[in-house]
Formats: C-alpha cells, structure tokens, sequence
C-alpha cells in the first residue's frame, strides 16, 4: 500500500476528523456537539434552527402572521413619527434646506405619507437642534455672565423671546 493510503486510512479512524463523533469536545454540553448538524437540532426551549432558517422564525402560521402584524403596526408608527418630524421642519428655519433636497415619487409617498426622503428628513433634524443647542448654550453663557440690570442693554431679552417661538409645545418648558 502506498504511503498516502496510510495517511487516509489514519485519518478515517481518527475521532477528531470524524463528522459523525458523538464525543463532546471541551466543554460543549451533551447534545452540542462540535461536529453535529445545526439544521436538524433542536434546542432545549424550542428555538432551534427550522431548516436553515435563522432563529426566532417560528414555522407556525400564527406566530408569523402575528410577527407580520407587529412589525406592521412598528413601520407606521415610526413613518407616524418621521411625518410629524417633516411637518416641523417644513415650518421651521430648515425649511429651505429641506425643499432643496429630493422629492419623494407619488409611489413612494403614497406609502410612507413623507414628501421628502426619511435620510433627508432626520439629517435636517440632527442639525437644527445641534444648531438650536448652540445657541442655546451661547444664550446660557450670556446669562450668567451678565447681572439681570444688563440683560436688556445686552438684548438678551430678545433672544431669550427667539428661543420660546422656537421651542416646540410639548416641551413643556415653563418661564
């Protein structure tokens, strides 16, 4: 027999090699075996792999039609949300930035209920209140340098009105 014969037969009898083995190996707990077949395994609670699916997709079709229903229910509280941002930024500074961006195609906002894109809509978010929380902070800085005797010589009255047109109802800030 030729050497490489050797070499296979060796191979073949070794365990570590054997797909099959029914040998734990460091550690894994009986029944997770490190060679065994994941698709065809269950485990203890129930949420194995379904024939390659991932985990967490129940073959049932209640549990899947009631998954479809929630993640329904998520996407149009979420579009809910995003719509109730666009509103606002269309009244707000932002406005013509907004404009000059991309509308969406009647398909896509017959669906969404958005005119602009949702990429769009949170960018000018982001940066309306990064700009809103900068001069907010510069109004705060003036504050507390300036006495209540030099708020009005130094139009701080003025800016703190800008601010409270801006500040939206449901903050609730109280002056």
């Amino acid at each position: 027999m030729p050497d490489w014969h050797h070499a296979m037969e060796r191979r073949v009898s070794d365990c570590s090699t054997d797909p099959l083995r029914q040998s734990p190996v460091g550690g894994y707990p009986v029944g997770g075996y490190f060679w065994s077949q994941r698709g065809d395994r269950r485990s203890d609670d129930g949420s194995g792999t379904d024939a390659g699916k991932p985990l967490g997709i129940s073959k049932t079709p209640r549990n899947r039609a009631s998954k479809a229903k929630h993640e329904k229910e998520m996407r149009s509280f979420h579009a809910c949300k995003i719509k109730k941002l666009e509103d606002f930024l269309l009244h707000s500074t932002m406005s013509d930035q907004l404009k000059e961006t991309a509308k969406l195609n009647s398909n896509n906002s017959h669906k969404s209920g958005l005119t602009y894109r949702k990429d769009d809509v949170l960018k000018f978010a982001i940066l309306l209140l990064q700009h809103q929380e900068s001069a907010l902070r510069n109004l705060m800085g003036k504050i507390k340098v300036e006495s209540r005797k030099h708020w009005e010589h130094c139009e701080l009255l003025k800016e703190l009105d800008k601010f409270k047109e801006w500040a939206p109802q449901n903050l609730h800030i109280s002056w």
